[in-house]
């Protein structure tokens, strides 16, 4: 199993977390806001540094990965209700 997909085989804690801590008062909307910066700051290092080491390189992709796994579990769940 790679660092990149490790983030995806955790999806039901992403789950437990986003449905039972709740952040300035919202369960699963103040979730999407903080896993869509964390995406978009992590890519947006990984664009204008162009880091040559391949584990920094490893480790902001893991981070933006995990950021969209979280996404699509809250979203998911969204639609359910």
């Amino acid at each position: 199993m790679s660092l990149i997909s490790l983030p995806w085989s955790l999806k039901i804690l992403y789950g437990l977390i986003s449905d039972n801590v709740p952040v300035c008062g919202t369960r699963r909307k103040s979730w999407l806001i903080i896993m869509g910066v964390v995406e978009f700051t992590s890519l947006i290092i990984l664009f204008f540094t162009l880091p040559e080491d391949p584990l920094i390189v490893t480790l902001l992709l893991m981070v933006a990965s995990m950021a969209i796994a979280f996404i699509n579990v809250v979203s998911n769940a969204i639609m359910v209700i």
